[in-house]
Parts: C-alpha cells; structure tokens; sequence
C-alpha cells in the first residue's frame, strides 16, 4: 500500500529511510535485515507505529489484541484512509490502520482455534501477517490462558497454528520467551515451525524473569545453534541503544532484531542520526495530530509518562511528573510546542462513534436511565416524544477533566489498547493506578 506526498509531512529529521520492500515481505525482514518494532500494550498504536517507521524500522507489529475483543468490532474506513475497528458495545477504538502502516503484524492474543481464526479473518485485508502471543506473563493474559499460559499446552498451539495457515493467505508467526533449557527451546521451535509458524521472535528471557533481568543472549545464541540456519528467528531483548542491535546479532547469530521496551529508554533508537528526546516527541506528537484528534490524549499521555520515567535525564524541562498533571492533549502538545489543530490534509474521522442508543418501548411506558462519566461540565437533557408511546430519558456526565469541556479525558482497556471515552470513577482509579505500570512486552 502507497502513502501519499503528505504523509511525509512530519517526517523524522535524521534523514532516515524506511526500507521500501516488495511482496511478501515480513517473512523476509525475519529472515534478515529486519529492523522491528515489537508489541508492547498501550504503546505501540498507530502513531507510534508510523514514529518508528519515519525513523528507520521496516517492520512493525501491533499491540496485542485479544480475538474476542476483536469479534466485538466494526471496521469503519474513512474517506481519507484511516481504518479503524470500533466496539460495537462502546464506540471504542479497538485498533486502527491507515495505508502507511505496512508492513505490520497482528499480534493476537488467544487461547482457540476458531475465535483466532475469526479474528484474523475480520482483520486479514488491513494487516500483513498474524502472529500468536505466547510470551506474555501479564495476569491478564495468563488468566486467560493466553501468552506464557499458552505456551503450557502444545496441542492447543499446534491447532490454532494449522486452523490459521488453512484458513487465511497471511503468514503465521510466533513470539516466544526462552524455555528452560537451549535444547528444549529449540525443541519448541521446531514444533511450531512443523505446525506452519513462518517465523518465530525469542525474547531473551524465561518467562519467570523480570524485566530488569539482563536478557540471556548466550542462552538465545546456543537456540540459534540448534535450529535450521535457513528458518526465520528475531531476536529480542536487551536492546536499550542502537549500538545494542549489531551487539545482538553478533553475540546471538540472528539476523534480525526486535526493540520494544528499548524505545522507551530511546525514543529515536531507530533512527541512524542521533535525535534529542525532545525532538522525537515532537515528531511523535505531530503524528498523533496528523491521524488523529483529541481521542489519542489516553495513549499519548500514557507513553510519553513511560518515556519520560525511562529517561528522566534527556529531557531537562518535561519530567513525568509534569506530563502527569497534564489534563487534555492540547496540554501535551501545547507543553511541546506543537500545533494541536489537525491540518486540512490531516486523516480526519469522528473522534468516537456514540453508544448504540437504547430501544425505545413501542408501547405507552416512562422510562428514565441515568449514566454517569467523565467531564468537567455537567449536562442534562430531556426529550420527550408523543405518538403511540411518551418516553423520558435523562442522561448526566460529569469528568474530571480541566478543559473547556471540548475534550473528555480518555482512559485504556489494558487488555486491548482501546480508547474508552468517559469511564467511570472506578475505572479512573485503574487508569491511575495502571500509569505507575511497565507496558507489557511480551
């Protein structure tokens, strides 16, 4: 898929080039050569995705989305390109692409055969290739059954595997952890590549460790010893600079790297040309502006907290204290300096597609709901109809939010990186609490 001239528009200034690939290309960037972006919950959306691909990345992949959230969805396409897939319970935006964004790879999150299958097959026209989550160690994910808890059950993996080359064109890849021994990790492989994976990426830890334990590049290139030379395996972890990934290729023997947690210590860790952090937020928040309105001030806020914890020395003026207070995203690009008003050549689309309204009795009945959410003015509304029925419905929302009541503050699903508009105090406190949190990399 092609971008236009104005996609260039907020273009990195280190004179990177992304690699321009042909055909079936992912398969190829895993082979060798891949400069990857790898998943990470809440980091790793569309904006960021473009980010590290103006920078230099050739291949990126997805957060994960977890195939039942995906089967929620409706995909709705703009008239300028942007692609979003929206809840159909909520309004929320459970992922979205636009034709820049490729190649990319799917990385689902799932414990059956036929939910994956019906996801990928909802997501096969707008993404590259799919790949199976077995790595992640978070609660939710291993809860259910998912990730690490995946890995436990071979035949379940081998199911899901086949039942996804059998029923979509796409190839199939596989993200990993180490297993206890080289020997048995090369074993794993193998079964997965016997089962049709294309590709496999092994981070460079056991699923027990933490991620402050120094990645196992010794144990990663004993698994490269042990495995067919030809077949396809990324290497992931320990990456914090851009001299780490030659590092990690000449200690493992892997052709192609994958950074995730590694661009929260570097913000431009893939560009050739070193970048100040403050230049690549710029860069970063010009993208946000460019695809998106005020409903990306959930994501943006929360990866720039991330990054402003992980390098708190590089920016002198914007500690993450500072991006905490910040109530709107006009707040974060105004404490930046960038423009927060999209251009006329920006994506546009409706900020958030409203809840599907209540049915209205067809027979004579009141009826009165009341649902409470986030924003700083409060707002009441009554109509009332006459015909056959009368009905009253009364409707109150109230947020936390400073602005002038342009912007409701915006909140994550941890389990899927969708935006939620106006959540409950409840749920607020979660956000809070989540903000402290490491992004899932699995």
């Amino acid at each position: 898929m092609s971008t236009s001239a104005d996609d260039a528009s907020t273009g990195c200034n280190c004179g990177s080039t992304p690699a321009v690939v042909e055909g079936n290309s992912v398969v190829g960037l895993m082979t060798s050569g891949g400069l990857i972006l790898g998943p990470m919950v809440r980091v790793c959306h569309l904006p960021m995705r473009i980010f590290v691909r103006e920078c230099g990345a050739n291949l990126v992949y997805s957060e994960e989305l977890i195939d039942l959230k995906l089967l929620t969805t409706t995909r709705v396409e703009s008239p300028n390109g942007r692609v979003d897939y929206i809840c159909e319970k909520d309004g929320s935006i459970i992922f979205s692409t636009c034709p820049a964004d490729h190649p990319m790879i799917l990385q689902l999150g799932t414990s059956n055969a036929r939910t994956a299958v019906q996801a990928a097959l909802k997501m096969i026209n707008d993404v590259d290739a799919i790949d199976i989550n077995l790595g992640c160690t978070k609660r939710f994910s291993v809860q259910g059954g998912m990730g690490a808890a995946l890995a436990e059950n071979k035949e379940t993996i081998q199911e899901i595997i086949g039942a996804l080359v059998r029923a979509q064109p796409k190839p199939v890849t596989c993200k990993i952890r180490l297993q206890e021994t080289p020997e048995k990790t090369a074993e794993y492989i193998n079964m997965l590549r016997a089962a049709g994976a294309s590709a496999v990426a092994v981070h460079a830890r056991y699923p027990s460790d933490k991620p402050n334990v120094k990645a196992r590049w010794k144990e990663l290139a004993a698994v490269r010893k042990l495995v067919d030379p030809h077949y396809p395996i990324v290497g992931n972890g320990g990456i914090e600079t851009r001299e780490d990934i030659e590092k990690l290729k000449q200690a493992t023997g892997v052709r192609s790297a994958m950074i995730a947690r590694g661009v929260l210590s570097d913000l431009g860790i893939f560009c050739p040309v070193k970048q100040t952090l403050d230049e690549s937020i710029k860069h970063y928040l010009r993208i946000c502006v460019k695809y998106y309105d005020k409903e990306i001030f959930g994501l943006s806020k929360y990866t720039l907290l991330q990054v402003c914890r992980y390098q708190p020395c590089r920016s002198a003026a914007h500690t993450s204290q500072t991006v905490a207070r910040l109530k709107t995203f006009k707040e974060i690009c105004d404490l930046w300096g960038v423009e927060s008003t999209p251009t006329a050549s920006s994506l546009t689309y409706p900020p958030m597609c409203p809840p599907p309204t209540p049915t209205t009795p067809s027979s004579t009945s009141t009826s009165t709901s009341t649902s409470t959410s986030t924003s700083t003015s409060t707002s009441t509304s009554t109509s009332t109809s006459t015909s056959t029925s009368t009905s009253t419905s009364t409707s109150t929302s109230t947020s936390t939010s400073t602005s002038t009541g342009t912007e409701s503050e915006l909140a994550i699903d941890n389990t899927s990186g969708a935006l939620e508009c106006c959540p409950t105090e409840p749920q607020r406190k979660k956000n809070r609490t989540e903000d402290n949190s490491t992004p899932t990399d699995p």
